[in-house]
């Protein structure tokens, strides 16, 4: 994809765990047909974990690069991690969604 992902970051709810959701249809339009759906699908969030020792995102479900799915989750983390990163070190009261 030539642009970045438009994606809403939210608290998953457990400490240090993140909900990157995809926010452009469009996007996760091609996302699917690039793994070979035929239409669309519901995207669920990708829920990530913030190691603060090491201060790297992990995806909770691990990589998977051999299903579709786990694919879709690489490629989200490759294109958000520095953005993701970003929010989720600055203070909280500057957080925003991109």
């Amino acid at each position: 994809m030539a642009h970045k992902f438009a994606f809403e970051l939210t608290d998953a709810g457990a400490p240090n765990q993140y909900a990157i959701r995809l926010v452009d249809r469009k996007q996760i339009a091609a996302l699917a047909l690039a793994e070979g759906f035929a239409k669309p699908i519901p995207l669920e969030p990708l829920v990530v974990l913030f190691d603060e020792g090491s201060g790297e995102l992990l995806p909770i479900d691990g990589f998977d690069d051999t299903t579709p799915r786990g694919r879709i989750a690489i490629k989200i983390m490759r294109d958000t991690y520095n953005d993701v990163l970003d929010q989720i070190t600055a203070p909280r009261y500057q957080r925003r969604a991109s």
